[in-house]
């Protein structure tokens, strides 16, 4: 395990953890739950380009959220 700091805005943050209670799981484990599932890899090579674009790495990781939960949501009351 490595450790690493984040800046996420306080919606972000706010909608990771209300995630993390629903799942009665840590902000941590629901953040490598996203990317531990047999997906093909990400091939972005643009990515690095978004280092110095915090707002909208906010933006694109409330969207993951948001549509993460969204599916759960479904699955449950299906």
């Amino acid at each position: 395990m490595a450790k690493i700091e984040l800046e996420l805005s306080e919606e972000t943050i706010e909608r990771l953890k209300a995630l993390a209670q629903d799942r009665h799981a840590s902000v941590a484990s629901v953040i490598e739950e996203q990317f531990s599932h047999d997906q093909p890899e990400l091939k972005l090579p643009g990515w690095g380009l978004l280092a110095d674009e915090p707002e909208v790495v906010d933006e694109i990781m409330g969207y993951i959220m948001e549509s993460r939960q969204q599916r759960n949501e479904r699955m449950i009351h299906g």
